[in-house]
């Protein structure tokens, strides 16, 4: 008896500490979903919205089988690691009418739309807690361009800007490379945290634009730059492997960003 006892125990402590992740899809502008990927943290302290980078294709498909990411860099395959560290989030998933966020589109109002559904959204789930928005790569635009242009009701409660893209594509501009200034910077009341690898070897986010990057939102109420180092080389694709997607220390560089977010939480809540 006392060790079915202490089975059922451990059964509910293993519950109790378990994440939930599904697959959800909500109306975001007329005639299109939004897709995402939700997990939820057991005390959660703060939520997130994460951004992928590249062309903002995770992979996401909607059976318990195939509900997760195929794509596993760094905020795509996040989920785990973010609410170990008491953050519930949202991994954004390309809308229903696209395929990828190439183009442009991650900085125009079709996507801001969807963006301000998914915060509507996490803040009826989570009313007492923040949101922020985390983007990595092509997805630090996805980020500003929200936290820009949106209206002030709608807004994030602070942003996080990881392996911020800051060139352009020699060839073709912002087509498929999109740099975090292509938003109205100055538009930007919030927390502001920049994370970057100082060995990123990605030729569109280079260490050397973090000082410029820091000069560039004049009305952050804060603004801090936390600089990585270490984990593994790079393999393959410069950025899709190595410190742009801080492999080998992603748990540290999650850490570290939660920790950050927890520590600047606002001091009111919409």
């Amino acid at each position: 008896m006392k060790f079915l006892c202490f089975i059922v125990f451990v059964f509910l402590l293993a519950a109790a500490h378990a994440q939930t992740v599904g697959f959800i899809e909500i109306p975001s502008r007329e005639g299109v979903k939004q897709p995402f990927l939700y997990s939820k943290a057991i005390s959660p302290q703060a939520v997130a919205i994460l951004f992928q980078g590249g062309a903002g294709r995770i992979g996401a498909a909607g059976t318990a089988t195939n509900g997760w990411a195929r794509v596993e860099n760094f905020l795509s395959g996040g989920a785990k690691r973010f609410t170990n560290n008491g953050v519930t989030v949202a991994i954004f998933e390309t809308p229903s009418n696209k395929g990828n966020l190439n183009d442009g589109f991650r900085n125009t109002p079709e996507h801001n739309q969807d963006v301000s559904a998914l915060i509507a959204f996490l803040r009826k789930e989570n009313p007492s807690l923040p949101v922020w928005l985390i983007g990595t790569s092509n997805g630090t635009l996805s980020v500003t361009s929200a936290a820009a242009n949106l209206a002030q009701s709608e807004k994030p409660d602070g942003i996080v800007l990881s392996s911020s893209v800051s060139v352009e594509h020699s060839l073709t501009g912002q087509k498929y490379t999109h740099p975090y200034w292509a938003a109205k910077l100055d538009q930007i009341a919030m927390p502001a945290l920049l994370v970057h690898h100082k060995q990123d070897a990605c030729e569109y986010s280079p260490y050397t634009g973090m000082q410029k990057a820091l000069a560039s939102f004049p009305n952050a109420t804060k603004i801090e730059l936390i600089t990585m180092e270490g984990g593994a080389a790079v393999s393959g694709d410069r950025c899709g492997s190595g410190p742009h997607q801080y492999a080998g220390i992603q748990d540290e560089a999650t850490q570290k960003i939660a920790d950050w977010m927890k520590a600047n939480k606002p001091k009111a809540n919409r």
